[in-house]
């Protein structure tokens, strides 16, 4: 897998390419976590319309889940929005949220459209908390 990181306005954008592994995303995150631009709290625009799922197995799919709870406090609360173009590409990644999605603090959405991704990332999140 191959992968790219650009500083965009107001946000980081990854290109993601190639065949995804536990081990190539466990760098990705390497290199995007000592980024210059890198910061707790700047959304993210992860563009996979490159890669390809077609060899990924759903074990690899949960350790890379499980690669990314690990990391939780690195990563922090940041918005990330997932750009796909395939129907497998969007299985896997819905899969993914899934295994991951009590395990860290990022809010994470997939899209097919770059634009309604980026929107997505322009609004503030809102979390509401109950009062008891």
């Amino acid at each position: 897998m191959d992968f790219s990181i650009v500083t965009q306005h107001g946000y980081l954008e990854v290109t993601l390419s190639g065949l995804p592994t536990p081990d190539a995303f466990n760098k990705y995150l390497d290199a995007l976590l000592a980024y210059e631009d890198w910061g707790l709290g700047i959304p993210l625009l992860s563009d996979e319309t490159n890669l390809d799922a077609s060899k990924i197995t759903v074990q690899e799919v949960r350790d890379i889940a499980e690669i990314c709870a690990q990391r939780k406090s690195e990563l922090g609360s940041i918005r990330t929005a997932i750009l796909v173009a395939g129907d497998l590409e969007y299985g896997m990644n819905s899969m993914w949220a899934v295994f991951v999605e009590d395990k860290w603090d990022v809010e994470a959405a997939i899209f097919r459209s770059r634009e309604e991704a980026l929107a997505w990332l322009s609004v503030p999140s809102i979390k509401f908390k109950v009062r008891q």
